[in-house]
Protein backbone atom coordinates (compact mmCIF):
# COMPACT_ATOMS: atom_id res chain seq x y z
CA UNK A 1 0.00 0.00 0.00
CA UNK A 2 1.36 3.45 -0.94
CA UNK A 3 2.11 5.92 1.83
CA UNK A 4 -0.56 8.31 0.60
CA UNK A 5 -3.19 5.56 0.86
CA UNK A 6 -2.14 4.80 4.43
CA UNK A 7 -2.24 8.47 5.41
CA UNK A 8 -5.68 8.86 3.82
CA UNK A 9 -7.23 6.84 6.66
CA UNK A 10 -5.88 9.35 9.17
CA UNK A 11 -7.58 12.56 10.28
CA UNK A 12 -10.96 11.15 9.26
CA UNK A 13 -13.93 10.92 11.64
CA UNK A 14 -15.46 7.72 10.33
CA UNK A 15 -15.38 5.16 7.53
CA UNK A 16 -18.15 4.56 5.00
CA UNK A 17 -18.03 0.96 3.81
CA UNK A 18 -19.81 0.16 0.56
CA UNK A 19 -20.84 -3.47 0.05
CA UNK A 20 -19.83 -3.76 -3.59
CA UNK A 21 -19.03 -7.29 -4.81
CA UNK A 22 -19.30 -6.29 -8.49
CA UNK A 23 -17.28 -3.05 -8.12
CA UNK A 24 -20.12 -0.88 -9.39
CA UNK A 25 -19.67 1.97 -6.92
CA UNK A 26 -16.95 3.70 -8.92
CA UNK A 27 -18.61 3.41 -12.33
CA UNK A 28 -18.13 6.62 -14.28
CA UNK A 29 -21.77 7.28 -15.16
CA UNK A 30 -23.88 6.14 -12.23
CA UNK A 31 -21.61 4.67 -9.55
CA UNK A 32 -22.84 5.70 -6.11
CA UNK A 33 -19.52 7.13 -4.89
CA UNK A 34 -19.75 10.08 -7.26
CA UNK A 35 -23.16 11.03 -5.89
CA UNK A 36 -22.13 10.47 -2.27
CA UNK A 37 -18.87 12.41 -2.58
CA UNK A 38 -20.56 15.52 -3.98
CA UNK A 39 -23.33 15.34 -1.39
CA UNK A 40 -21.01 14.59 1.54
CA UNK A 41 -18.63 17.44 0.81
CA UNK A 42 -21.34 20.06 1.04
CA UNK A 43 -22.71 18.53 4.26
CA UNK A 44 -19.40 18.92 6.06
CA UNK A 45 -17.34 21.70 4.48
CA UNK A 46 -17.95 25.37 5.25
CA UNK A 47 -15.51 27.90 3.79
CA UNK A 48 -13.30 29.66 6.34
CA UNK A 49 -14.64 27.47 9.15
CA UNK A 50 -13.80 23.85 8.47
CA UNK A 51 -10.41 22.38 9.33
CA UNK A 52 -8.91 20.86 6.18
CA UNK A 53 -5.27 20.56 7.29
CA UNK A 54 -3.50 17.30 6.40
CA UNK A 55 -6.39 15.46 4.81
CA UNK A 56 -8.93 16.29 7.51
CA UNK A 57 -12.38 15.10 6.40
CA UNK A 58 -15.53 13.64 7.84
CA UNK A 59 -15.26 10.18 6.24
CA UNK A 60 -13.01 7.76 4.40
CA UNK A 61 -14.81 5.89 1.60
CA UNK A 62 -14.00 2.18 1.30
CA UNK A 63 -15.43 -0.34 -1.17
CA UNK A 64 -15.69 -3.90 0.15
CA UNK A 65 -15.70 -6.70 -2.38
CA UNK A 66 -15.92 -10.45 -1.96
CA UNK A 67 -16.33 -13.55 -4.08
CA UNK A 68 -19.94 -13.75 -5.16
CA UNK A 69 -20.01 -17.47 -4.40
CA UNK A 70 -19.41 -16.72 -0.70
CA UNK A 71 -21.82 -15.30 1.84
CA UNK A 72 -22.51 -11.59 2.03
CA UNK A 73 -20.54 -10.05 4.92
CA UNK A 74 -22.53 -9.39 8.07
CA UNK A 75 -22.06 -6.30 10.21
CA UNK A 76 -20.08 -8.53 12.55
CA UNK A 77 -17.71 -9.38 9.70
CA UNK A 78 -17.32 -5.72 8.76
CA UNK A 79 -16.77 -4.72 12.38
CA UNK A 80 -14.00 -7.31 12.62
CA UNK A 81 -12.41 -5.97 9.44
CA UNK A 82 -12.64 -2.40 10.76
CA UNK A 83 -11.09 -3.32 14.11
CA UNK A 84 -8.23 -5.17 12.43
CA UNK A 85 -7.67 -2.25 10.06
CA UNK A 86 -7.48 0.20 12.95
CA UNK A 87 -5.05 -2.04 14.82
CA UNK A 88 -2.84 -2.30 11.74
CA UNK A 89 -2.90 1.44 11.14
CA UNK A 90 -2.16 2.15 14.80
CA UNK A 91 0.81 -0.22 15.03
CA UNK A 92 3.61 1.97 13.67
CA UNK A 93 2.71 1.00 10.13
CA UNK A 94 4.81 3.75 8.55
CA UNK A 95 7.86 2.76 10.56
CA UNK A 96 7.61 -0.78 9.20
CA UNK A 97 7.55 0.30 5.57
CA UNK A 98 10.70 -0.10 3.46
CA UNK A 99 12.66 3.05 2.71
CA UNK A 100 11.81 3.03 -0.99
CA UNK A 101 8.10 3.46 -0.23
CA UNK A 102 8.88 6.47 1.95
CA UNK A 103 11.23 8.09 -0.55
CA UNK A 104 8.59 10.18 -2.34
CA UNK A 105 7.19 11.38 0.97
CA UNK A 106 10.67 12.30 2.19
CA UNK A 107 11.19 14.30 -1.01
CA UNK A 108 8.04 16.33 -0.37
CA UNK A 109 8.95 16.90 3.29
CA UNK A 110 12.29 18.49 2.44
CA UNK A 111 12.90 20.00 5.86
CA UNK A 112 13.16 16.56 7.44
CA UNK A 113 16.80 15.42 7.46
CA UNK A 114 16.26 11.73 8.17
CA UNK A 115 13.71 8.94 8.04
CA UNK A 116 13.31 9.10 11.82
CA UNK A 117 12.53 12.82 11.70
CA UNK A 118 10.07 12.23 8.88
CA UNK A 119 8.26 9.52 10.84
CA UNK A 120 8.01 11.78 13.90
CA UNK A 121 6.59 14.58 11.76
CA UNK A 122 4.06 12.28 10.10
CA UNK A 123 2.96 10.80 13.43
CA UNK A 124 2.32 14.31 14.75
CA UNK A 125 0.32 15.40 11.73
CA UNK A 126 -1.58 12.25 10.81
CA UNK A 127 -3.62 10.73 13.62
CA UNK A 128 -5.99 7.78 13.48
CA UNK A 129 -8.86 9.56 15.15
CA UNK A 130 -10.52 7.94 18.18
CA UNK A 131 -13.90 8.60 16.58
CA UNK A 132 -12.80 6.69 13.46
CA UNK A 133 -12.09 3.65 15.64
CA UNK A 134 -15.41 3.94 17.45
CA UNK A 135 -18.06 4.15 14.74
CA UNK A 136 -18.53 3.45 11.04
CA UNK A 137 -21.24 3.49 8.36
CA UNK A 138 -22.27 0.68 6.00
CA UNK A 139 -23.86 1.48 2.65
CA UNK A 140 -25.47 -1.15 0.43
CA UNK A 141 -26.55 0.87 -2.63
CA UNK A 142 -23.89 0.69 -5.34
CA UNK A 143 -25.55 2.74 -8.11
CA UNK A 144 -26.93 6.26 -8.13
CA UNK A 145 -30.47 7.14 -9.22
CA UNK A 146 -31.07 7.56 -12.96
CA UNK A 147 -34.64 8.83 -13.38
CA UNK A 148 -36.38 12.15 -12.74
CA UNK A 149 -35.03 15.40 -11.24
CA UNK A 150 -32.38 14.92 -8.58
CA UNK A 151 -32.50 16.47 -5.12
CA UNK A 152 -30.09 16.21 -2.23
CA UNK A 153 -32.63 14.06 -0.37
CA UNK A 154 -32.16 11.35 -3.00
CA UNK A 155 -28.72 10.83 -1.49
CA UNK A 156 -29.43 11.87 2.09
CA UNK A 157 -32.30 9.37 2.38
CA UNK A 158 -30.27 6.34 1.29
CA UNK A 159 -30.60 3.68 4.03
CA UNK A 160 -27.42 2.82 5.91
CA UNK A 161 -26.29 1.03 9.04
CA UNK A 162 -24.47 3.04 11.67
CA UNK A 163 -22.29 0.74 13.75
CA UNK A 164 -20.64 1.29 17.12
CA UNK A 165 -17.51 -0.83 17.65
CA UNK A 166 -17.26 -0.48 21.42
CA UNK A 167 -13.85 1.20 21.26
CA UNK A 168 -13.90 4.31 23.47
CA UNK A 169 -10.16 4.91 23.82
CA UNK A 170 -9.38 8.61 23.43
CA UNK A 171 -13.02 9.74 23.39
CA UNK A 172 -14.42 12.30 25.81
CA UNK A 173 -17.45 10.12 26.52
CA UNK A 174 -19.58 7.21 25.36
CA UNK A 175 -21.45 7.17 22.07
CA UNK A 176 -25.20 6.75 22.34
CA UNK A 177 -27.62 6.02 19.52
CA UNK A 178 -30.62 7.14 21.59
CA UNK A 179 -31.29 10.25 19.51
CA UNK A 180 -31.28 8.19 16.33
CA UNK A 181 -33.61 5.53 17.73
CA UNK A 182 -36.16 8.30 18.25
CA UNK A 183 -35.69 9.76 14.76
CA UNK A 184 -38.73 9.23 12.56
CA UNK A 185 -36.46 8.83 9.54
CA UNK A 186 -35.09 5.49 10.77
CA UNK A 187 -35.45 2.94 8.02
CA UNK A 188 -35.41 -0.81 7.98
CA UNK A 189 -33.00 -2.12 5.42
CA UNK A 190 -29.46 -3.03 6.26
CA UNK A 191 -29.66 -5.12 9.38
CA UNK A 192 -27.29 -7.01 11.61
CA UNK A 193 -27.75 -10.61 10.64
CA UNK A 194 -26.54 -12.20 13.85
CA UNK A 195 -27.53 -9.68 16.52
CA UNK A 196 -24.08 -9.31 18.08
CA UNK A 197 -23.17 -5.81 16.86
CA UNK A 198 -24.45 -2.54 18.30
CA UNK A 199 -25.97 -0.87 15.26
CA UNK A 200 -28.90 1.22 14.11
CA UNK A 201 -30.51 1.48 10.69
CA UNK A 202 -31.05 5.06 9.58
CA UNK A 203 -30.46 7.39 6.63
CA UNK A 204 -27.13 8.60 5.31
CA UNK A 205 -27.99 12.19 6.22
CA UNK A 206 -28.90 11.28 9.80
CA UNK A 207 -25.73 9.20 10.14
CA UNK A 208 -23.46 11.98 8.83
CA UNK A 209 -25.15 14.61 10.99
CA UNK A 210 -24.62 12.30 13.96
CA UNK A 211 -20.89 11.99 13.14
CA UNK A 212 -20.54 15.76 12.67
CA UNK A 213 -22.18 16.25 16.07
CA UNK A 214 -19.64 13.88 17.64
CA UNK A 215 -16.84 15.80 15.90
CA UNK A 216 -18.04 19.00 17.56
CA UNK A 217 -18.35 17.26 20.94
CA UNK A 218 -14.80 15.94 20.80
CA UNK A 219 -13.43 19.29 19.62
CA UNK A 220 -15.10 21.11 22.51
CA UNK A 221 -13.95 18.58 25.10
CA UNK A 222 -10.44 17.70 23.96
CA UNK A 223 -9.45 20.17 21.26
CA UNK A 224 -8.01 19.66 17.82
CA UNK A 225 -6.04 16.55 17.02
CA UNK A 226 -3.51 17.04 15.55
CA UNK A 227 -2.76 20.34 17.22
CA UNK A 228 -2.15 23.20 14.77
CA UNK A 229 1.02 23.98 16.75
CA UNK A 230 2.55 20.78 15.38
CA UNK A 231 1.49 21.03 11.78
CA UNK A 232 3.97 22.71 9.47
CA UNK A 233 7.39 23.61 10.81
CA UNK A 234 8.66 24.38 7.30
CA UNK A 235 6.75 27.69 7.15
CA UNK A 236 7.07 30.78 9.33
CA UNK A 237 3.32 31.23 9.68
CA UNK A 238 3.52 34.61 11.38
CA UNK A 239 5.76 35.99 8.63
CA UNK A 240 3.49 34.52 5.95
CA UNK A 241 0.44 36.06 7.62
CA UNK A 242 2.05 39.50 7.74
CA UNK A 243 2.80 39.22 4.04
CA UNK A 244 -0.89 38.50 3.41
CA UNK A 245 -1.99 41.56 5.39
CA UNK A 246 -2.28 40.35 8.98
CA UNK A 247 -1.68 43.36 11.22
CA UNK A 248 -1.29 42.38 14.86
CA UNK A 249 -2.23 45.88 16.05
CA UNK A 250 -5.56 45.54 14.22
CA UNK A 251 -6.27 41.82 14.14
CA UNK A 252 -4.62 40.75 17.38
CA UNK A 253 -2.38 37.75 17.96
CA UNK A 254 -2.28 35.20 15.19
CA UNK A 255 -4.58 32.32 16.32
CA UNK A 256 -2.00 29.56 16.07
CA UNK A 257 -4.29 27.28 18.06
CA UNK A 258 -6.83 27.31 15.21
CA UNK A 259 -6.55 25.88 11.69
CA UNK A 260 -5.34 28.31 9.04
CA UNK A 261 -8.63 27.85 7.19
CA UNK A 262 -10.28 29.95 9.92
CA UNK A 263 -7.90 32.91 9.66
CA UNK A 264 -10.10 34.78 7.19
CA UNK A 265 -12.24 37.80 8.02
CA UNK A 266 -15.62 36.54 6.87
CA UNK A 267 -17.15 40.00 7.15
CA UNK A 268 -14.78 41.07 4.38
CA UNK A 269 -14.83 37.84 2.36
CA UNK A 270 -18.51 37.02 2.48
CA UNK A 271 -18.27 34.56 -0.40
CA UNK A 272 -15.75 31.79 -0.87
CA UNK A 273 -12.87 32.96 -3.03
CA UNK A 274 -9.33 32.03 -3.96
CA UNK A 275 -7.71 28.86 -5.29
CA UNK A 276 -9.87 26.52 -3.19
CA UNK A 277 -13.09 28.02 -4.54
CA UNK A 278 -11.87 27.76 -8.13
CA UNK A 279 -10.79 24.15 -7.57
CA UNK A 280 -14.18 23.24 -6.12
CA UNK A 281 -15.97 24.97 -9.02
CA UNK A 282 -13.92 22.87 -11.43
CA UNK A 283 -14.88 19.66 -9.63
CA UNK A 284 -18.54 20.66 -9.68
CA UNK A 285 -18.33 21.38 -13.41
CA UNK A 286 -16.83 17.95 -14.10
CA UNK A 287 -19.44 16.30 -11.88
CA UNK A 288 -22.27 18.01 -13.73
CA UNK A 289 -20.85 16.91 -17.07
CA UNK A 290 -20.82 13.26 -16.00
CA UNK A 291 -24.09 13.33 -14.07
CA UNK A 292 -25.97 14.81 -17.03
CA UNK A 293 -24.85 11.83 -19.10
CA UNK A 294 -27.61 9.86 -17.35
CA UNK A 295 -31.34 10.42 -17.92
CA UNK A 296 -31.79 12.69 -14.92
CA UNK A 297 -31.95 16.45 -14.60
CA UNK A 298 -29.17 17.87 -12.40
CA UNK A 299 -29.80 21.55 -11.69
CA UNK A 300 -26.87 23.59 -10.37
CA UNK A 301 -28.58 24.90 -7.25
CA UNK A 302 -27.22 25.85 -3.85
CA UNK A 303 -29.47 23.37 -2.05
CA UNK A 304 -27.78 20.52 -3.90
CA UNK A 305 -24.22 21.66 -4.57
CA UNK A 306 -23.61 23.52 -1.35
CA UNK A 307 -24.00 23.06 2.37
CA UNK A 308 -27.07 23.23 4.58
CA UNK A 309 -27.35 26.83 5.73
CA UNK A 310 -29.75 26.12 8.59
Amino acid sequence: MAVRHILDYHNKSTAIYLLDPQRQGSHLLNGIWKFVDIWLYRQWFKPYETDIEYGRYVAKSVSLGWDTDTARPTLTDIAGFHTNLCQELSADILGRLPDDLLSSTMASEKWQDSKDELLVALSQRYILQPLFKAVFIVLDQTLGPTEGPLTSDDIGNIPVSLVRTGCTEGLSGRISFDTIHHDRRVLSGLGNLDGTIDSVQTTLKTAIQFIIGLEKREMAAIGMRPSPYLLDSSIDLENEARGLGWDQSIHGELPLDLPTSTWVDKSHYQEWTGAGAHYHAGLAHVAIRFLTATRRNYPLQNDWWWWDRA
